[in-house]
């Protein structure tokens, strides 16, 4: 599966190993220490991120959320999906062909 095809639902993610990440007031700071860019994430950029502790279904995140916000599946889906999809051009997230990998 080609890197730059668009993320899917079924896809699993992870964190890129090198991310430095702190927390600041409840929320997520992100460090790339190879391009010096840091990424500060809302609460549920932070909730996101903190899913992605192992790796995971895009699917999976969204069934959480879901659970706990006021949302439907399908805008979830959406909000998700561009939200990791722009992570993942920033290069702190990455596809996994399967979970651990």
């Amino acid at each position: 599966m080609s890197e730059r095809a668009t993320l899917s639902v079924t896809d699993i993610v992870r964190r890129a190993p090198f991310v430095i990440e702190t927390e600041l007031d409840g929320e997520i700071i992100l460090l790339h220490p190879e391009t010096g860019e840091c990424y500060a994430l809302d609460a549920i950029a932070t909730r996101i991120w903190t899913a992605l502790a192992e790796p995971g279904s895009v699917r999976s995140i969204c069934s959480a959320l879901i659970e706990r916000y006021d949302v439907d599946r399908a805008t979830c889906e959406a909000q998700v999906l561009a939200l990791l999809e722009q992570l993942r051009g920033e290069g702190v997230i990455q596809r996994s062909e399967a979970p651990g990998i």
